[in-house]
């Protein structure tokens, strides 16, 4: 290469790095700070200090100052986001495919796997078969469904259960009304309920089935026949999101500190993700179309 190549190609170099250094420093400069939002885990608000491990591996990645925003629960946090309060939010799956529907504002980039390997969950209609050998029988039966809050226990259920083409609440079941899914299984045992929905993990994309907690106790030391009649398709776990508007080097940065956190820092990764003790996975906007499904459904009904 000639030295006047050289000289042009380095000049060119220059010139660029001159460019883009400043727009790196920019976004953060006028960000100041990055803040995260995590809501209460089962309405139990987390002890002082709880992220402070995550935040130092967040504020490493992006090389800035990172706040840590603890919402009361996951309402407070969408509002957080939706009124742009935060950049980062930990979401329930359904609160994620809710904001989407309503701002269109964050994406998805990241979400936990179990150690199992399982990365989602579905709905699953357990049933004493001794009185409803299948789906066909659940007129006049009693199905136990709840939380309104519960996207196994509730949502997917209304959205998707759809036996003899007909909604949930207008197959003829007789719907029992429960304050948790845990009730559900007391009711059913106690033979008040013919069946209840529950959740059971899965690995998206997959036909691999995992050891059911809620099938395998309800038999024990029973005369019930219990059995899954129907299942939903498998949604991922709560995605980990960020504003649609931040820099994709922000967002790329964020993605790879996340997908590398269980093996780098695995106290942090506890603390943001203590029920689901795999690893993170990257995830798309894409990988959460069912539950879009899902809360259109609803939407409509």
């Amino acid at each position: 290469m000639s030295r006047k190549r050289i000289e042009t190609v380095s000049i060119s170099l220059l010139m660029s790095a001159m460019l883009t250094a400043p727009a790196l420093a920019d976004w953060r400069s006028d960000m100041g700070v990055f803040r995260v939002g995590i809501s209460a885990l089962h309405g139990e608000p987390p002890r002082k200090g709880s992220f402070d491990l995550f935040r130092k591996h967040l504020a490493e990645a992006l090389n800035m100052p990172v706040e840590i925003f603890q919402a009361n629960d996951a309402s407070a946090l969408i509002d957080a986001v939706a009124a742009s309060r935060i950049e980062y939010a930990i979401l329930p799956t359904a609160g994620f495919a809710t904001l989407d529907a309503f701002c269109s504002c964050v994406v998805p980039i990241a979400a936990p796997v179990s150690e199992n390997g399982a990365d989602s969950v579905r709905s699953v209609l357990i049933a004493n078969q001794k009185v409803m050998a299948d789906l066909n029988d659940i007129e006049g039966r009693k199905i136990a469904v709840g939380p309104a809050s519960s996207l196994t226990g509730f949502m997917l259920p209304h959205a998707f259960f759809r036996p003899a083409e007909k909604q949930l609440g207008e197959s003829g079941a007789d719907i029992v009304q429960t304050a948790s899914q845990f009730e559900a299984v007391r009711l059913f045992q106690a033979g008040k309920v013919d069946g209840f929905f529950a959740w059971e993990h899965a690995t998206q994309g997959t036909e691999k089935r995992y050891e059911n907690e809620f099938l395998d106790n309800v038999g024990k030391d029973s005369e019930l026949e219990p059995a899954v009649l129907w299942r939903s398709e498998a949604v991922l776990y709560g995605p980990h999101t960020v504003r649609k508007n931040l820099p994709k080097e922000a967002i790329d940065a964020i993605r790879d500190a996340l997908v590398s956190i269980n093996e780098k820092e695995p106290l942090a990764y506890d603390a943001i993700s203590p029920e689901l003790g795999g690893a993170m996975q990257a995830v798309s906007k894409e990988d959460y179309s069912v539950a879009s499904q899902m809360v259109r459904a609803l939407a409509e009904q």
